[in-house]
């Protein structure tokens, strides 16, 4: 804890102050261990690189659950997965799982279980070439790095003293803090080793954030393909027009672009995506949108006189015609009606002839023998 402190800030009397909180947590010290503990006997060669060397064992019951626990001797990595039993082909799964990441290991160590010395799991070793190491019986020291490990992870879990729903959820927040904390063996934590950095975590929020702007693989000298307020034709994927026109208001990178549409809308695309255009081209929707608002000003304003036609002049005869009015008949039918002037001759006003043609009825009818 005083290690894993000193890597983010610092404070007068930081380590008598870290060494009261810890002297009074009360889950603490109930599992804390004990005191003089003897050294153990055994021990292993240095492995040169990770995961050439592991160490497995179980754990449990614990809250009705058994956990199958593997560590790397050379970056103290563990790995802890929540079983629902202790069986061969379980055991076998988690292998796979965890080989699978890391890579195989060369020597495998564990205790004289039935799980491990099963004929399905010696096969599965000797299929992967993976030598399987034991040490006496009852004597646990021999695969103390996984045997340790059990016990610190015991402890921590009586610690946080949580129900079988949180198990998982508070396993993986004792891996992270683990992993990320500083081993005394090595002077360095588990995924530093492992990855060559440490893993980020909400500590990291307390450094200052570096604004850097990685360019992989570009070269600094190439210009963007559009410019600002450009216009440009961008690809829509989900109408039946694929083309929609609008100008650049952003230059995200070298490759990617922030174009308005002239609908109003906001679009990122790809330079692939993208092509210039005139500056008089608009989209056909709102070309005939303006075309009919320009039609209904047109009606409500009348006709313009700067686009008004000349009048093309009548064709006259050169047969002088006076103006005639139509006079009124009286229900008679023989004279014109007099106005209050005088009568219709009078007022030089012509009378309507009708033809003298005599119209006689069809035959066909019978209406001369009627």
């Amino acid at each position: 804890m005083k290690t894993l402190a000193r890597g983010y800030c610092w404070w007068q009397n930081m380590d008598r102050d870290i060494e009261q909180m810890v002297m009074n947590c009360t889950d603490c010290q109930l599992t804390r261990p004990e005191a003089n503990k003897i050294q153990p006997t055994h021990f292993w060669e240095m492995p040169g690189k990770p995961f050439e060397r592991v160490h497995a064992d179980f754990a449990g019951p614990f809250r009705g659950n058994y956990f199958f626990i593997l560590v790397d001797a050379f970056t103290k990595w563990p790995e802890v997965h929540v079983i629902p039993n202790l069986t061969t082909e379980i055991t076998i799964q988690k292998c796979r799982e965890i080989f699978s990441t890391f890579g195989l290991p060369k020597i495998f160590v564990s205790d004289w279980g039935s799980q491990f010395m099963a004929d399905s799991f010696q096969r599965f070793l000797k299929n992967n070439g993976i030598q399987h190491k034991q040490g006496a019986q009852y004597h646990p020291s021999t695969n103390g790095l996984a045997e340790r490990y059990v016990q610190t992870f015991k402890n921590k879990l009586k610690a946080i003293n949580c129900n079988k729903k949180l198990i998982s959820q508070e396993l993986s927040n004792i891996l992270f803090d683990y992993r990320r904390a500083i081993h005394p063996a090595t002077g360095k934590s588990p995924s530093m080793l492992m990855f060559g950095h440490q893993i980020r975590s909400r500590l990291d929020l307390m450094l200052p954030v570096e604004n850097k702007i990685h360019r992989n693989n570009f070269n600094e000298n190439i210009k963007p393909k559009f410019v600002l307020n450009e216009r440009v034709a961008v690809r829509d994927y989900l109408s039946a027009v694929k083309w929609k026109f609008g100008k650049v208001i952003e230059i995200v990178g070298q490759l990617h672009f922030m174009v308005k549409l002239d609908d109003g809308r906001i679009w990122k695309r790809h330079t692939d995506q993208m092509r210039k255009v005139g500056e008089e081209v608009r989209s056909r929707e709102l070309f005939i949108c303006n075309k009919e608002n320009d039609i209904i000003e047109e009606e409500n304003e009348g006709p313009s006189t700067s686009m008004e036609l000349p009048i093309k002049p009548q064709r006259t005869t050169s047969i002088a015609t006076e103006t005639t009015e139509v006079p009124i008949v009286s229900e008679a039918g023989d004279e014109p009606a007099a106005d209050a002037g005088g009568s219709g001759k009078e007022n030089n006003q012509e009378v309507l002839r009708q033809s003298e043609r005599q119209r006689r009825k069809p035959d066909k009818w019978g209406y001369e023998k009627m």
